[in-house]
């Protein structure tokens, strides 16, 4: 894609990530993708490349932050940078830049048995106070070759959502230089490597010093600075780290095989591969709220090949005294302080949330339950002012990031209007998150969220309620944040060809483009069948998905529930269906694989949450949340609208490798004597 980026939440969990030559890359459930570069061509036109992209909003909660950079050949007639080139990526600020990456291209890699295009995966947690709302990047790689030849760059951001005990949140740039002379005669390296007092935060718990350097010119003495193994200091207030930062796994390079030295040892690098920080605790070497001396010291070096040194003789002590016919030996040198403090949002955890079933009788009351066995709620409150039919409840992130606000739908009752909620885990209104997603006053409304569109925030999704005159009418929502609603554009269509009994939905990226699909259920009509179908946005009108189009169970009567989510850990989204309310259809759970244009059934996944013979009336299914952490993720389940059943709550969990499903969580949802089940969600809060 091009500029300007998009970033999405795409349920990702513990997978090989499907990008080319990421195998062995592991990422966990409702990663936050944000996509810059897109096969962007670099070569001596384009050696510099600065844009700016749209990241998470400040805040996230995020365990690891992780880029997949691959870099990949021009088509014919153009072809690949046949030469180790010294590249870098770095976020640009008002005042100055931060490397947050760096690579060297590798030699040819087209032809015979050679990858053609190589991926590496940079971990960049330690910059999460640099990458959030709009980031400029630039890019730059040191080639000299055009007439269609250079590189292609893909960069692509993983937010995996997570909760780190510590926050990286003050970077200081310390010494940096693209082009740091090393043993050059008069001018020493250590007259640009002065100490430096650094302010350390009075908040800061922990600190590291990290740094790219990475050595290049040979052929002068000790064949510096790519062949020469020298060591490296970094002092803090008196305590002395030291390391070779020396790459002797060259030869073991995944990107390979590649023309030239690639084989070869270097300092600090390998050709076709990404460099590798050297990152120093100096944790034990510092006081919170009081400046700290650094100093970076490298091996004392002469080269006698320098053309001003005074002992170096052409075709005796060097073949020439112009750096030996080659480059001045130095440092491509970037050193950052990373400095920690205690995360302050350290209590965010995953919660079930519930809803009373649409009884006569049930107050729209909605409950906030801790995911553990038998679990007492921890928060209440009302959504709306009737007492009666309950009410339906999701979860989304409106608000960008990773934590999710509720959102709430009215109940199907006969007076009641199709009248939407956002509220915080407490039962705190969100800003101007109310509204009535349709022009009637009665049967209710169904909810889901779901970035359709690809800003980062979730949209609001609505299917009309269960009326006997009212459509299969699907709205889209943006609130962004707040605080406001405003529909989205071209989201306003009917998933079938009736005009009653509603429609039900859900949202996922089935096809794992980023964005998420709508999923929809026919309504709870006498006459219709189990029909599921997917719909395509991408920020643009719905489009049915081909081939996504089919009966999730074999009756033709009161429709089909729907939900989504990662449940096979497989990096998509699965399809999990439940059937209608009706009173001869019990609480039978399946999921379902779309790959392309095929749907078919996950292995195993076939349940009853309840037996035939206690729950009827089908059930209400919430699939979107990895609530233990690991794994795929887990299903959340509430019987259907059943009037002689209470309001009991399970959550699922399933082995992909043994195909079995397995009951995590029960509680009671209600108290006794709220029959007609219970709607069911889960999520991140804080």
């Amino acid at each position: 894609m091009t500029f300007p980026s998009r970033f999405a939440a795409a349920a990702v969990l513990s997978i090989l990530l499907l990008v080319p030559g990421a195998a062995g890359a592991e990422t966990r459930s409702d990663t936050v993708w944000v996509y810059t570069f897109d096969e962007f061509l670099v070569d001596i036109n384009n050696r510099v490349s600065t844009a700016t992209f749209q990241f998470p909003p400040e805040g996230g909660q995020w365990g690891e932050i992780l880029c997949y950079m691959t870099i990949a050949c021009p088509g014919a007639p153009g072809d690949c940078d046949p030469w180790d080139r010294k590249a870098y990526v770095r976020v640009v600020t008002d005042s100055e830049e931060f490397e947050i990456m760096r690579f060297v291209t590798p030699y040819d890699i087209t032809g015979g048995t050679r990858p053609g295009t190589c991926t590496w995966v940079f971990d960049l947690s330690d910059y999460e106070t640099l990458l959030h709302g709009e980031v400029e990047l630039k890019l730059f790689i040191d080639t000299w070759v055009g007439s269609g030849q250079g590189w292609l760059i893909t960069c692509d951001f993983a937010f995996l959502p997570g909760i780190s005990e510590l926050e990286p949140y003050r970077i200081t740039n310390l010494w940096t230089y693209d082009n740091l002379l090393y043993g050059k005669y008069g001018d020493s390296h250590e007259n640009y490597l002065e100490p430096i007092a650094a302010d350390i935060g009075s908040e800061t718990v922990a600190a590291h010093v990290r740094t790219y350097a990475t050595g290049h010119g040979f052929g002068n003495t000790d064949n510096a600075a790519e062949f020469s193994w020298k060591w490296h200091e970094i002092v803090a207030d008196g305590d002395v780290y030291q390391d070779y930062v020396w790459r002797n796994d060259c030869r073991y390079n995944p990107c390979s095989p590649q023309g030239g030295t690639w084989t070869y040892s270097r300092n600090g690098w390998c050709p076709g591969d990404k460099a590798h920080p050297w990152i120093v605790d100096i944790s034990s070497s510092i006081t919170p709220g009081e400046p700290a001396i650094l100093d970076y010291n490298l091996e004392p070096y002469e080269n006698i090949c320098d053309p001003d040194h005074p002992d170096c003789v052409d075709g005796v002590t060097c073949d020439t005294c112009a750096w030996n016919g080659r480059v001045a030996p130095n440092y491509m040198l970037q050193t950052q302080l990373i400095e920690f403090r205690t995360r302050s949002a350290s209590n965010t955890e995953r919660l079930l949330v519930a809803g009373p079933g649409p009884a006569s009788n049930n107050p729209p009351m909605v409950r906030v339950f801790p995911c553990e066995q038998g679990a007492v709620h921890d928060h209440e409150f009302r959504a709306y002012g009737p007492d009666a039919f309950g009410v339906n409840v999701t979860c989304g992130r409106v608000n960008g990031g990773t934590l999710d606000a509720v959102l709430t739908g009215a109940g199907p009752g006969a007076v009641y209007g199709p009248h939407v909620r956002g509220f915080a885990v407490d039962g705190t209104p969100l800003p101007g998150l109310s509204f009535l997603a349709y022009g009637t006053n009665k049967y209710g409304v169904n909810v889901v969220a779901g970035d359709i569109d690809g800003d980062g925030y979730d949209e609001i999704v609505t299917g009309a309620g269960p009326g006997a005159v009212f459509g299969p009418h699907v709205r889209g929502f943006d609130y962004d944040g707040g605080p406001s609603v405003t529909p989205v554009p071209g989201v306003s269509y009917f998933a079938y060809g009736t005009l009653k009994w509603g429609v039900n939905v859900a949202s996922g990226d089935l096809d794992g483009d980023g964005f998420d699909e709508i999923i929809t259920g026919a309504g709870p009509g006498a006459v219709f069948g189990a029909h599921v179908r997917g719909w395509n946005v991408d920020g643009g009108p719905p489009t049915s998905m081909p081939g996504v189009s089919y009966f999730a169970y074999d009756t033709p009567r009161y429709g089909v529930v729907v939900g989504a989510g990662d449940v096979d850990a497989d990096g998509l989204d699965e399809i999990v269906t439940a059937p209608g309310p009706s009173p001869a259809f019990g609480a039978h759970v399946r999921a379902w694989d779309v790959d392309g244009t095929v749907v078919t059934e996950v292995p195993g996944y076939s349940f009853f949450a309840w037996p035939g013979d206690v729950a009827r009336h089908g059930a209400r299914i919430f699939a979107d949340a990895n609530l233990d952490g690991s794994g795929g993720d887990e299903c959340v389940v509430g019987p259907g609208p059943d009037p002689s059943l209470e309001s009991p709550l399970n959550v699922y969990t399933y082995d992909p490798d043994t195909e079995l499903v397995s009951l995590w969580i029960s509680l009671d949802a209600f108290p006794s004597g709220w029959t007609h089940g219970a709607t069911v969600a889960a999520g991140w809060f804080e």
